[in-house]
């Protein structure tokens, strides 16, 4: 039995906290949504005032007072903050915290106070589902009638064969739509369908049950594990049934405009194979052959042998890349000069789903230095599924190597936050999960409260313990954004944008900077965000950060629950 996390569908639109209070700009900065009742508890204020007060959001009551941190210069935000900590104060409810004449928004503290957000994050995926209507009854206002079928797909000239000639019609129907267009990418879809297989089968026990409101609600599949493999259809469409290589890409020619998928007439394309984008299908086929093996064992063996397929196509084809579109065409890449990555992943998923250690005499496993993963750099990936599934100890050491690193970022600011120049770039939100992302996996290795309490630190930047005081998923808090970069919450004639999508954040680097006018003045990384729809830099949605931001939310939510059951 599925349990009923959101029983009306009004309630899938937005989440509206208590109000009592009224919110308007403040200097006191935090997490909107709220905190788990024994949670830390932290916000960042611009005042000056040594103490600070937490009162009833209704009746205004003070309930806890506390003292503020001295000042500090966070370089990120180019200002002083004082930190404000009222871990201690447990107490369920809504509540404001006050300083002088200022209060923040509000924000609850209960046990559940995640539940809404963990079921929108993963609904973001439904609501972006290609070749479907999506009807009233499992989408509410933002219900549409079908857009790109993709039932008939031509064959693009660069991915000609002597049997699939140029124009060849295939059909490659289902997947999620990428970003704020309507294209769709298997490298990007390799490493946001693994993120979301990881995060199940850590927290199976929790999502097992979960009710997502989907078509499939009521089958024997959990509906995150049908969500999943919507997308993962899709994928299987894109592998050449002659020589098991994979396609790269599944797009118009170009972007289309801001209209709506059943408005389209453009004709959609397949785009040339590539060894990166077959090696993520791989990767992601082998795992999922795992997860999927004790709910429908022929579609577990269905992902194994595209999985097995796939590798002897780039064991003939170590070099194909994909560096830059045919003429022509200016839709997305997803250009990767380096696999190096892809196979370490690849081999290692394959090894362990079959079983056959000698996939990975293919690739070189150990690195010197490993990255926070994102499309291009997936090398941490395949160390996430050793320390996991192998309890491999070298694996394990990289993995707390690089969190410790973060752990260390985050302990030398005044916000707490692991978040550096560099992360603060394009997509700089899904560095942010993909960081909590990894503290999960560490706390998970080795039940260390620090990496638990950093994860949840990265939440609260998320929610609103940032400079500029948004929440960034939309359709919650008080503040956030109104106008992403994303063409069905533009077009679809519905005010509120779609609800439950992280957007890209502040990147100082600001690509789409002479056509949007809403940054901040400072130029400090954090601060370069702009919520407009021009901002395909900052404001953009994207399937590959909202698959880490699910896994945080998602990750904390389930081992609250379970601590929870512990203290009872």
């Amino acid at each position: 039995m599925k349990r009923k996390l959101l029983p009306l569908i009004s309630s899938l639109a937005l989440f509206v906290p208590l109000t009592g209070i009224s919110a308007a700009e403040t200097g006191i900065f935090l997490n909107q949504i709220g905190f788990p009742d024994m949670a830390p508890k932290t916000a960042i204020t611009n005042l000056d005032s040594d103490t600070f007060d937490v009162c009833d959001a209704e009746s205004g009551a003070v309930l806890f007072t506390g003292k503020t941190t001295p000042p500090l210069y966070w370089d990120m935000a180019g200002e002083s903050f004082r930190r404000i900590d009222f871990t201690d104060f447990t107490e369920n409810g809504s509540y404001v915290i006050r300083i002088g004449d200022e209060h923040s928004y509000p924000f609850e503290i209960s046990n559940d106070v995640y539940e809404s957000l963990a079921v929108a994050s993963m609904r973001y995926f439904y609501l972006n589902r290609a070749s479907v209507a999506l009807p009233e009854a499992f989408a509410g206002a933002y219900s549409r009638p079908a857009g790109y079928p993709d039932t008939e797909v031509y064959i693009h000239k660069s991915a000609a064969s002597e049997t699939k000639p140029e124009g060849f019609v295939m059909s490659s129907p289902k997947g999620w739509f990428d970003a704020g267009d309507y294209n769709k990418y298997i490298v990007n879809s390799g490493i946001t369908t693994y993120t979301l297989l990881c995060m199940y089968d850590l927290y199976k026990g929790h999502l097992e049950g979960m009710d997502l409101h989907i078509p499939e609600s009521n089958n024997s599949m959990p509906d995150v594990l049908d969500e999943i493999r919507w997308n993962l259809d899709w994928m299987l469409t894109m592998q050449d049934s002659e020589d098991g290589g994979v396609y790269s890409k599944l797009s118009t020619l170009n972007f289309i405009g801001f209209v709506m998928p059943e408005t389209s007439t453009e004709k959609r394309h397949i785009f040339s194979k590539s060894t990166a984008a077959t090696l993520d299908f791989a990767a992601t086929m082998a795992y999922a052959s795992r997860v999927y093996r004790d709910y429908d064992a022929a579609y577990a063996d269905e992902c194994l042998n595209a999985a097995k397929r796939a590798w002897d196509w780039v064991l003939l084809h170590p070099d194909v890349l994909f560096l830059k579109n045919p003429e022509g065409v200016n839709t997305g890449m997803y250009q990767d000069a380096d696999v190096s990555d892809e196979f370490e992943w690849a081999a290692m998923e394959l090894a362990i789903s079959t079983g056959d250690s000698s996939y990975r005499n293919h690739s070189s496993e150990k690195r010197d230095a490993y990255t926070v993963p994102c499309w291009p750099m997936v090398e941490l990936l395949p160390r996430y599924s050793a320390a996991l599934d192998l309890q491999d100890a070298s694996a394990i050491s990289d993995v707390l190597s690089l969190a410790d690193s973060l752990v260390a970022k985050r302990n030398a600011n005044i916000a707490l936050n692991p978040m550096d120049r560099k992360a603060l770039e394009w997509g700089s939100n899904g560095n942010a999960a993909n960081m909590g992302m990894l503290m999960l996996i560490a706390y998970q290795l080795t039940e260390k409260t620090v990496y638990l309490e950093t994860a949840q630190d990265i939440l609260d930047y998320i929610l609103g313990r940032n400079p500029l005081n948004i929440c960034y998923v939309t359709g919650f808090g008080e503040k956030s954004p109104l106008y992403p970069h994303h063409r069905l919450s533009h077009a679809d004639g519905v005010d509120a944008p779609y609800p439950g999508m992280l957007v890209g954040g502040a990147n100082w680097a600001k690509q789409d900077g002479a056509q949007c006018k809403g940054y901040p003045e400072s130029d400090a990384p954090a601060m370069c965000y702009s919520d407009e729809l021009g901002s395909y830099a900052s404001n953009e949605v994207a399937i590959n950060w909202s698959a880490p931001f699910a896994f945080l939310v998602n990750g904390i939510n389930a081992v609250d629950a379970e601590q929870s059951k512990t203290k009872e």
